[in-house]
């Protein structure tokens, strides 16, 4: 006969068997309430999706840029008229009076030097700060001096962009700003599907991320970002498993947003209604131990971290639909519907009626009468 592959017969004959010594898993029944319902906690792992909540602070409408040490910047100087400090008094002939010096590096000390003014400080300081410094310490000698500074490059400016974008790289910052969906489109834009895309920004220990659509329809969610900054973008993976009584079986995806077990429900096309028992709806989660202490459930004899825990919700109850729209989802879950009894029985009846009517064939066939 056809077959996809081994049957469970031939597994057992040609595999060396290991039984545990172990009893099977034990676990706790919680009845879901109000306040099981409210004490259950967010999922731990949503932290990694959505961020550690509160405010990272928001960044000035247009952000100083401030030079740092491995900028490379150029410095201009000009002078009223030839015969000054930088303008021999021959040049005349020339467009403009002005000279510009060699591009050079921030130093590890955070410095630059130019001619007749010294070593000048700069990590740290606005490139305004910068040419006043200098404009002040060659005034005396050059002719009513002006000075401009130019930033060349600025690797101390630059933000990564990492993750599902096409291109990652290191972007930096314009002067006059940039905010997360520039960095976002500089770095060629987000892979995969636009709607399931998570933006995190990483900045100085904290973090706080966003769907991306949010990005577009909410422009406070699309802050200037600052040197140092990091922007990740990533798929929201986390899933929980549907299995029993509910007209669509399978994983279901987060994709970015909370979800309740009456959601979760919903999503998978809700209870089928000739086979499932709304007082059983049960689901499966491994808590963490101090969880179950917050709500006052016994749980001394399992020991581990994590404790396996069935969560029952009866929904022939109407304030069970309550409680189940309080609850909120975690990864790795699965919820489970029971069958009804009447389901059973009509299961059994059908396979006796099977057989029955393959033996009444068999019987007709063996007498030579037709079925037909």
């Amino acid at each position: 006969m056809p077959k996809a592959g081994p049957t469970g017969t031939a597994m057992q004959q040609n595999a060396m068997r290991f039984v545990p010594d172990e009893a099977p898993i034990d676990y706790i029944l919680v009845d879901l309430s109000k306040s099981v319902a409210l004490g259950s906690g967010s999922d731990p792992t949503a932290a990694s999706i959505r961020g550690i909540g509160g405010s990272i602070g928001a960044p000035p409408a247009t952000p100083q840029i401030r030079l740092n040490v491995g900028d490379i910047v150029q410095v201009t100087m000009f002078e009223a008229e030839s015969g000054g400090l930088f303008i021999p008094s021959d040049a005349g002939a020339r467009a403009s009076n002005h000279i510009t010096l060699p591009n050079q590096q921030v130093s590890s000390q955070g410095t630059i030097t130019v001619p007749y003014a010294g070593v000048i400080n700069v990590a740290g300081r606005t490139i305004q700060a910068v040419q006043e410094d200098i404009r002040n310490k060659v005034e005396d000698r050059a002719i009513e001096p002006q000075v401009m500074v130019t930033l060349v490059s600025s690797p101390s400016s630059q933000v990564s962009v990492l993750g599902d974008v096409a291109d990652p790289a290191l972007v930096t910052i314009e002067p006059s700003g940039t905010r997360v969906l520039d960095l976002i489109a500089r770095a060629g834009g987000v892979k995969g599907k636009g709607e399931d895309a998570v933006v995190t920004l990483l900045r100085g220990g904290q973090s706080r991320s966003f769907k991306l659509a949010s990005l577009l329809t909410n422009a406070s969610n699309n802050a200037y970002v600052r040197p140092g900054d990091t922007i990740y973008v990533q798929s929201d993976t986390r899933s929980y498993v549907v299995l029993g009584a509910l007209t669509e079986n399978g994983t279901y995806r987060f994709d970015g947003e909370n979800v309740t077990l009456a959601q979760a429900i919903g999503k998978a096309g809700g209870l089928i209604d000739t086979r499932a028992n709304p007082g059983y709806v049960y689901l499966y989660r491994e808590v963490d131990r101090a969880t179950l202490i917050k709500l006052g459930i016994d749980q001394t004899d399992i020991p581990g971290a994590k404790v396996p825990v069935v969560f029952h919700a009866n929904l022939n109850e109407p304030a069970s639909l309550f409680a189940a729209n309080r609850f909120e989802m975690h990864n790795g879950d699965v919820l489970y519907v029971s069958n009804a009894q009447g389901y059973e029985v009509a299961k059994v009846i059908q396979l006796l009626y099977m057989i029955a009517d393959t033996a009444s064939k068999a019987v007709y066939a063996g007498n030579g009468i037709g079925t037909n």
